[in-house]
């Protein structure tokens, strides 16, 4: 039993870590495009 609960946990957070990536990088890129547009 523990060994799929600990999968299961891996997995939650590798999906957390992948959508903290994913909102990090399109901040990262709609600044960036807010700069190439004010320039």
């Amino acid at each position: 039993m523990s060994g799929s609960s600990l999968d299961l946990t891996g997995i939650a957070l590798r999906i957390l870590l992948l959508d903290r990536m994913n909102v990090y990088v399109d901040n990262l890129l709609s600044s960036k495009a807010i700069q190439i547009v004010l320039q």
